[in-house]
C-alpha cells in the first residue's frame, strides 16, 4: 500500500511539472513559426537599375519586322565576289538561293534582291546570275554579269 501511495504522490507532483514542460515546448514552436512567417514576409527584392546603360533585358527587335532587319543589316551590305554559294530549294515554284557572308552565316535571297554592289538577275537550278552595278562604290559604265554555281565543273 505504501508503494502504491508513493507511486500516486510522485506522480501527482511529476504531472504538473511534465505539463509544464509540454506548454513550453509548444510555445516554443509556435515562436519559432512566426519567426519565419516573419522572414519569409521581408523578402527582399531586387531590381535592375540601368543608371543611363542600355537595358539587357530589353528586347531589341521589337516592334521592328524581321524582313526590315535582314534588309538593314544583312543581304544590302554584301559584295556579290564575297558570296559563297551553298544550296538552292524550291518553294512554292519559286527558287530561293541559299548563301554564305564573309563570316560565313547563312542568309536567303530571291530574285531581285539587291546587294553591295549589284543585284540577284536569276537564279536556276545549279546557279545563280548577279548583275554587278558598282564597283567599289562607283557605277560601273556597263554592268557584269557574275555567275555562281552551286557544284564545280571540274569532276
Amino acid at each position: 500500500m505504501k508503494k502504491i501511495i508513493l507511486f500516486l504522490g510522485t506522480l501527482f507532483i511529476c504531472l504538473p511539472l511534465l505539463s509544464g514542460i509540454t506548454q513550453q515546448l509548444k510555445e516554443k514552436a509556435e515562436t519559432e513559426k512566426a519567426e519565419q512567417k516573419k522572414q519569409a514576409a521581408q523578402v527582399k527584392v531586387i531590381t535592375y537599375e540601368s543608371s543611363g546603360r542600355r537595358d539587357p533585358f530589353k528586347d531589341l527587335l521589337s516592334g521592328i519586322d524581321s524582313t526590315e532587319v535582314d534588309k538593314v543589316g544583312g543581304i544590302t551590305q554584301i559584295a556579290i565576289d564575297d558570296i559563297v554559294l551553298s544550296g538552292i530549294i524550291k518553294v512554292r515554284g519559286n527558287r530561293t538561293a541559299i548563301i554564305s557572308d564573309p563570316q560565313g552565316f547563312a542568309l536567303y535571297i530571291k530574285k531581285g534582291d539587291k546587294l553591295l554592289d549589284g543585284y540577284v538577275l536569276s537564279i536556276e537550278p545549279t546557279l545563280v546570275i548577279f548583275r554587278k552595278t558598282k564597283q567599289i562604290g562607283v557605277p560601273l559604265f556597263k554592268s557584269k554579269e557574275i555567275i555562281k554555281r552551286l557544284f564545280d565543273e571540274e569532276r
